[in-house]
């Protein structure tokens, strides 16, 4: 089985690669809001009757731009920079517009609710990113070469396996990142998915409850907490923020302060990321089919009570991940549709009790008088769910 993967991997820089590499960061930054800047130009200039300026118009006008010298040219920081990382920040911006205007075209047939809003201009913050395509690694060795930097130091062996199409290169708070994009990676083909059902619940109070328990060392149990790692930081990082602010703006602390902020930020969504992706993968390589809910996290987060906890809980990161790894590791998953109640269906004589709260954990079913436990009750609605949909699969087949 062929299928497109990247590889990441930190890199260990010196004072001087780390300056190149953030000089060609905002290179890519100038470029795509500079792009963006011709772009609404052209389209105001002409009262909206002319059609935005494509990726080859802006690449030939940004070629031109490149050759400038004085004030109509690019700044002085500019020499010296990877040529390709302005060309492959229009290509960003380009598909930007793309699925802005793919987007209003399904929602306005009624395709998607989902909307993507309109390209903005990038500023400053404490991640950058680009992307060059004559990256390479040094085989054998914990290192790769970048075009007009040279070799670079990585804190582990390099060893992509595929067809590398691009690398992107990124920054997280004072830490700098390569991922190579690779195609035809060689899997081996997952073997045929059991029919053997798995439910998972996901809940802000009790985690992640399962209908089996798993038996791995740090997710053992039918119920697993989650890390919470925002609302363990979050004393820090009022605390730090507090400091930043008082900061006066533009001098060396307030840089300083604006890293080690960062670097809280980083660690908190290293934490919740690491942990979601070792759980998808120990219930993926079970070869089982899995049953999961279809959370409307954007929705979710408007609510006021609980935004921050959903936030912090990263359920948009569980779905993503299962996705694909249940097609590298051989599991079927089915997810419910987005409105069934499994919380507020009897799981016992099926009746919804609209009524039910958040705030109730146990609960009597007002019409064949069960009593239930909410996680245990969801998790046995979604078997339900999983077992109509391999029951209409073999009657279809």
């Amino acid at each position: 089985m062929l299928v497109e993967q990247a590889y990441r991997y930190e890199l260990k820089l010196n004072q001087a690669q780390a300056r190149e590499l953030g000089r060609n960061a905002g290179v890519a930054r100038f470029a795509y809001n500079w792009g963006l800047r011709m772009r609404e130009e052209r389209y105001a200039a002409n009262e909206g009757k002319a059609r935005y300026w494509g990726r080859a118009e802006l690449s030939r006008e940004w070629t031109l731009y490149r050759r400038r010298a004085g004030d109509d040219g690019p700044p002085p920081w500019f020499e010296g920079h990877i040529a390709e990382v302005g060309f492959k920040a229009l290509e960003d911006l380009e598909r930007a517009f793309r699925n802005f205007f793919d987007n209003l075209k399904h929602r306005k047939a009624g395709k998607t609710k989902r909307r993507v809003g309109f390209p903005k201009f990038k500023k400053f913050a404490a991640h950058d990113s680009f992307r060059v395509q004559g990256a390479r690694p040094v085989a054998g060795e914990s290192a790769v070469v970048l075009p007009k930097i040279g070799r670079v130091r990585t804190k582990e062996l390099v060893r992509p396996k595929g067809k590398i199409i691009w690398a992107t290169i990124s920054r997280e708070a004072d830490r700098w990142f390569i991922a190579f994009t690779v195609t035809e990676r060689e899997r081996a083909d997952p073997p045929e998915p059991r029919y053997e059902l798995v439910a998972a619940h996901l809940g802000l109070r009790s985690g992640v409850t399962l209908s089996e328990p798993l038996k791995l060392p740090r997710y053992a149990g039918k119920r697993l907490d989650l890390p919470r790692p925002l609302a363990k930081a979050l004393k820090r990082l009022r605390r730090a923020s507090r400091q930043h602010s008082r900061k006066q703006k533009g001098s060396a602390n307030r840089r300083k302060s604006q890293m080690g902020l960062a670097r809280l930020h980083w660690r908190v969504r290293s934490i919740r990321e690491d942990w979601w992706a070792q759980l998808t993968t120990a219930l993926a390589k079970q070869g089982r089919t899995l049953v999961v809910e279809q959370w409307d996290v954007r929705s979710m987060l408007m609510e006021a009570p609980y935004a921050r906890a959903i936030a912090d809980a990263g359920w948009a990161e569980f779905r993503r991940l299962l996705e694909y790894k249940c097609r590298w590791h051989g599991s079927r998953l089915i997810v419910a549709e987005k409105a069934f109640p499994a919380s507020k269906r009897c799981s016992e004589c099926g009746e919804l009790f609209a009524a039910l709260k958040l705030s109730q954990v146990r609960w009597t079913c007002p019409f064949c008088g069960h009593e239930h436990e909410r996680e245990e009750n969801a998790v046995r609605n979604l078997l339900w769910v999983g077992e109509q949909a391999l029951a209409n699969e073999l009657v279809t087949a």
